[in-house]
């Protein structure tokens, strides 16, 4: 990995800080460790889209206990996915044992009130940025936190394996989801869970977007018609 590929976390938006520093890579271990303190995060991440975890825990995996347990019905897919995480990091199954802290340095941002929040990723020629104001709302922030842990799982931890778009379909109970999941180290897990088409055991984008349909990624646009 060259030294240029960089992490950088930073701001503070409804309670949830990020390290505001910057992180350089130049090995695996270290993107392991960033992405650690990114999951660290997902509990709020959940509650900033509307889970109660307390009603998630309590729902033993039952669909009618779970929709109760989100402020949309339309966040089930949310709840199902807090309900296999909040089983699997209980049992330790959540953590990743082979992270190591690179190098790293503070990281100001223009915005000297700490208001905001945001990060930026960059893997060779992958890039990804991400960042809110203080008026953004508590479902934007919890979006951020989603799509920063799957960047760091999916577009880092498995770049090198080429991993493909996973067409497994979610059947069955969730408590057989996390026995199946139930696996270490983590990289074993999270391999296992990206075999689905649309799920995952910790927050994700696609689990938000009909509760929240402004989220949706937008389509870059085609080049213009000639005059």
């Amino acid at each position: 990995m060259p030294a240029e590929d960089f992490a950088i976390l930073y701001g503070k938006l409804y309670g949830v800080e990020m390290p505001n520093r910057e992180y350089k890579w130049t090995k695996p271990e270290h993107i392991a460790y960033v992405a650690k303190l990114c999951l660290e995060k997902a509990k709020a991440a959940y509650e900033l889209v509307g889970i109660d975890l307390k009603a998630v825990e309590k729902s033993k995996g039952k669909n009618d206990a779970l929709k109760k347990a989100a402020v949309k019905e339309e966040l089930l897919p949310m709840a199902k996915s807090a309900y296999v995480f909040l089983k699997l990091k209980k049992a330790g199954f959540f953590s990743i044992k082979n992270a190591e802290e690179p190098s790293s340095q503070p990281f100001e941002t223009e915005n000297k009130g700490g208001k905001g929040m945001g990060y930026m990723l960059k893997y060779k020629k992958f890039i990804a940025i991400k960042k809110l104001t203080e008026k953004a709302k508590k479902y934007e922030g919890g979006a951020l936190l989603a799509t920063c842990i799957e960047r760091l799982i999916e577009k880092y931890m498995f770049y090198k394996e080429g991993m493909q778009k996973g067409q497994k379909a979610l059947k069955g109970k969730l408590d057989d989801i996390v026995k199946e999941l139930e696996v270490k180290p983590f990289e074993a897990l999270a391999k296992k869970a990206l075999a689905y088409k649309s799920f995952r055991p910790y927050p994700y984008l696609e689990g938000l977007i009909k509760a929240y349909p402004d989220l949706k990624p937008k389509k870059p646009r085609g080049r213009l018609p000639k005059a």
